[in-house]
């Protein structure tokens, strides 16, 4: 059996679920930092450690915020990452650090026997804290059999367990992963390359972003306002490059034509004549060619007369005043009159 993750983002509406979410995610926080406390002492005087029945026994009726079966899913969680961490230090990884952090918030864990399904909605009861009723969209199906359901900061995680399907080998595929090409594939016959540049760029942002709102965070009083604001502004940061990088990395898009141009001739004086840039030696238009575009009007004439000579429009000419006849000058009372149009553009042709 394997095991497939829904994921879908949920927040609390009314102030009653958050009352509920906040006090759960507490109560959770809570359970953890006794458990880290503890087994710092345990280490520190090198006592046995207790195997997971004990502590569960132990944690029974210690955190009535907490459902039953949320604390039984936390003490495993943490049994397997203080097993984890002692594996990794028998191998000879030094840098492996024992749990240490003692947080204020934690995911709530439940199983799938106190999550229950009523009306298009999944009932997640939290002991005292209270019940949460989460709307589950339409178009989510579940693959299987639910499993646990995990409540995070923003998001509902639905565990679902899938059975194994026996796939019979028909094609062999080599792969190869890298930076600037997340992944190359290739069967013998085609070619399938993911580029990983965007993923690049954003792993880029992500790192400047938080750096920058680090070095903010580092200069306020903890647990301020402006450290809320900050704290609340990189789990947005984190959240969005992941949500972008998870996108990126499932798309896959075939290989685009190479942007290589083949050599062309320099520009000549005729293909200069006739605009076309890739135009050879001696080309002469012939009676089905394009014509070429008016040239530009000097620039001794007016932005009018070079915009008309560009593009026509079909707008009347504004009126101006002229001189009356046999005056050398316009005068107040002189009638105004339309002007001529503007004489034709000269149109260049290849000898």
């Amino acid at each position: 059996m394997s095991e497939r993750t829904i994921e879908i983002a949920w927040t609390p509406r009314t102030t009653t679920e958050w009352a509920t979410f906040t006090a759960s995610r507490k109560e959770a926080a809570r359970l953890w930092s006794d458990r880290v406390i503890r087994q710092h002492r345990l280490r520190r005087l090198g006592c046995k450690w207790p195997s997971k029945a004990r502590w569960q026994r132990w944690a029974r009726g210690r955190y009535p915020g907490s459902a039953a079966p949320s604390a039984q899913q936390l003490m495993g969680a943490f049994c397997a990452a203080v097993e984890s961490c002692r594996q990794l230090r028998t191998n000879g990884q030094t840098e492996a650090r024992s749990l240490w952090r003692t947080p204020r918030s934690h995911d709530v864990v439940d199983t799938n026997q106190h999550a229950r399904l009523r009306d298009g909605r999944r009932v997640v009861p939290h002991g005292t804290s209270g019940a949460l009723r989460i709307r589950l969209p339409g178009s989510v199906t579940r693959p299987g059999r639910l499993m646990e359901v995990r409540l995070a900061c923003g998001v509902v995680c639905l565990v679902c367990a899938v059975p194994d399907t026996a796939r019979p080998q028909q094609t062999v595929i080599g792969v190869d992963l890298g930076g600037n090409t997340l992944l190359a594939a290739t069967d013998g016959l085609k070619v399938l390359l993911v580029s990983g540049r965007g993923v690049k760029a954003v792993i880029q942002w992500r790192n400047t972003t938080l750096a920058r709102l680090q070095q903010a965070q580092a200069s306020t009083t903890r647990y301020s306002r402006r450290c809320k604001r900050l704290r609340r502004r990189t789990y947005q940061v984190l959240g969005t490059t992941k949500r972008q990088v998870r996108d990126a990395t499932r798309r896959t898009r075939p290989p685009r034509p190479s942007l290589r141009r083949s050599p062309v001739p320099p520009a000549t004086s005729a293909s200069r004549a006739m605009r076309r840039p890739n135009a050879p030696h001696g080309c002469t238009p012939s009676s089905s060619a394009r014509p070429a575009r008016p040239a530009r009007a000097s620039s001794s004439s007016s932005w009018r007369t070079r915009r008309l000579a560009r593009e026509p429009s079909t707008k009347p000419i504004p009126r101006r005043r002229v001189p009356s006849a046999g005056s050398g000058a316009t005068t107040a009372g002189s009638p105004a009159v339309r002007t001529g149009a503007p004489p034709a553009p000269v149109m260049r042709w290849a000898q």
